[in-house]
Order: structure tokens, then sequence, then C-alpha cells
């Protein structure tokens, strides 16, 4: 393995001299052989394939091989793997494994580990490698693949798991989305997933335990066009009783559906059958334009009946005229009024520099 990546490096860059930079390990590998090669220690086998890749010069191994002196390094070396490989003998006819367990023998396990990479990288004799097959040592065990906990599992658990600690403390699963809105959005969207059926079997169960999933949650959501339906019709109930369709923030449901359909209208979302609905009942798209027409419709009366448009500080017919008046010179001035109604003032004479400080505008109020 480590001569490969280091025949790859030369390949590659056709030197060693950044190794130390690039791969340091691999760098005091080599160093290693050929201080094993110095004391005469190395296998002329892998002597050659240092030789081979421009380590060692020709010469150098011919005077390695002529004056290698007489050592009994090779002996002990084979000695230590003969007592090796007979401890492994008699540790297979023990227990008739074919795989040395690391608790039973963690020696004689990193050994075997060794000799099956030795004899991938084609560094083993025959010899050995008749040995070794013999007694079925040379299959790798089967690796048994580590099992991969997704990130959204271990998000999952860890929502589980504050849900479960909001319930011991609060008593209940009503999450306030003010105080916890990550835990509320996590738990809205486990129950959209529920009634779409796409909640595995064992969360929804998990869930259920502990109280979240109950029996109401658990209904199927309503059709958007039966909910349409409905709240059309209490808006049609709300005209006939306050007189027009301007629902206030108080009444939470109507009103959210009120902003949903100008919303719809807004961006061409609406469908033709809810705009003529809405159409005959006097439904107000835009609240600001009809407050805005609502102002000016008194400042024509009042300019009908005085002959100008200085509506006084106290004027008891129409209290408010007199602060919509000032809105919209303060606009005038900011430069956001918009030049259909600025045209619309003009032409029924209004004044628009009387003196008047400035203030700050104020956003007309929607409900």
């Amino acid at each position: 393995m480590k001569y490969k990546k280091l025949l790859s490096h030369k390949d590659e860059h056709g030197h060693f001299d950044d190794l130390i930079k690039t791969d340091r390990k691999l760098h005091e590998w080599m160093r290693r052989e050929i201080c094993v090669f110095r004391k005469c220690h190395l296998p002329e086998k892998r002597a050659e394939k240092l030789k081979d890749i421009g380590l060692l010069s020709a010469e150098e191994l011919e005077n390695y091989k002529s004056n290698k002196p007489e050592s009994n390094y090779d002996q002990r070396m084979n000695n230590q793997w003969n007592a090796r490989f007979n401890e492994l003998w008699a540790y297979t006819l023990k227990t008739g494994k074919k795989i040395v367990d690391k608790h039973d023998n963690y020696p004689l396990a990193q050994w075997i580990g060794n000799q099956r990479a030795v004899y991938r990288d084609g560094n083993m004799c025959q010899e050995r490698i008749h040995k070794l097959k013999e007694i079925g040592m040379l299959t790798p065990p089967a690796r048994t693949k580590k099992v991969k906990v997704k990130k959204k599992e271990i998000n999952w658990c860890m929502r589980y798991n504050q849900l479960v600690e909001y319930k011991k403390e609060k008593g209940h699963c009503r999450i306030s989305k003010e105080a916890y809105p990550g835990l509320n959005k996590w738990a809205n969207r486990q129950t959209k997933k529920f009634r779409e059926g796409s909640l595995s079997d064992d969360k929804a169960a998990k869930l259920k335990e502990i109280g979240y999933l109950t029996e109401e949650k658990c209904k199927p959501k309503e059709d958007q066009d039966m909910v349409d339906l409905k709240c059309y019709k209490l808006l049609v109930d709300y005209k006939n009783v306050h007189g027009d369709c301007k629902v206030p923030q108080e009444n939470t449901t109507l009103s959210k559906w009120v902003h949903t359909q100008r919303n719809k209208q807004r961006k061409g979302n609406l469908s033709d059958e809810m705009y003529s609905k809405l159409e005959e009942i006097g439904f107000v798209w835009n609240l600001f334009e009809e407050k805005w027409n609502a102002g000016y419709t008194d400042l024509m009366h009042f300019k009908q009946e005085h002959g100008h448009c200085l509506v006084p500080v106290s004027y008891k017919p129409c209290p408010n005229l007199r602060k919509w008046v000032g809105y919209q010179r303060t606009k005038y001035r900011q430069g956001i009024l918009s030049a259909i109604h600025k045209t619309q003032l003009d032409d029924l004479g209004f004044v628009w520099d009387v003196g008047v400080p400035s203030s700050t505008v104020k956003k007309e109020g929607t409900s």
C-alpha cells in the first residue's frame, strides 16, 4: 500500500523533493525503508522495488547483494513468523473459528490483519501464502457495515425529546409559538405529515404515546374549498349584521380569511368564482383606497358648502376631516403622495401650503 502510494507520487511529480510537505507519513515510511536498507536488514525483493523507483542506484543494489553480511535477521524474522503461525493454528483448532476475536487475543488478531495486508500488496512469499490458505486465514472477514444515522433522524429525536420534556414541565402539549417557536414549528410539521400520511408509524406511535397526536389532530384537514365556502357564508352574515365587509381583527378566523382573499386577488391567484361572489356583496379590495376616497368625499362636501378646502381645526360635522387634510399635505411635502391623488385634490382647489408644520406620516389603518 505504501509502496503503491510512493510509486503514484513519483509518476505524478517525477521526484520526492516535496513529499514531506504533501504526505508526511509516507515520507517517514520511505526514510525508514532506506534506513533498514543501510543496516542491511531489508529483504532483497523490497530493495529492488526501491531501486525501481529511483531511491537506490543499480550499483548500490549490486553492492548490497554481494556484500550483505551474514546475519541472523532473516532467520529471526522467519522464526517469529512461524511462532505466530503456530499460535494461529492452535487457536483455530481450539475455537474452530476462521476469524481471530481481538477480545480473545489482540496481538494475534493484529498479526493476521497485517498478514492479509501484506498478501493484498503482493509482498508475501508463496510458502507463507500456502500455509495461511491451508487453514483458511487469507480470506478477510466480512465487514459489518456501520449503520449511518441520518442527520434528519437525529434532529427528529432531539425535537421529540424536547417535546417530552415540555410535556413533563407543562403537563400538556399545547406549545407556545412565542416562547418555543422552533418546537412549535416542528410539532405542526409532524401534524401535517400525519394528516398527509407521510409520517412513519413508529414516529406517529411515539407522538400518540405522549398525548400530542390527539383525536382532534388526527382528523384529516378540511378541504380548502369547503373552508372558503364556510368563511364566505360567515362574511355574508357579518355583512347582513354590520352593513359592510370590514371585518375587525378581533374576529381572528374571518379577518385572516378576508386578508388572504385580498392577497390572492393582488397576486392574481383568486378564482373568478370567488371574485364574483365577493364583488356581489360589496367586498372592499383596497382598504387604503377606500379610506382615502371616503376622506376625499367629505372634503368635496365641505368645498360645496364653504367654497374652499381650508378645513378648520374644530369642524364638528366631520371631526376627522382636518386630520385627513393635514395628512395629505404631509405626504405631499415628503414626496410620497401618489400622482393620481394629487391631481384629484388639485382639481378640487386644494391648498398645499398653509404654513402647517410638517409631521411624521403615519400609516392609515387596515383591518
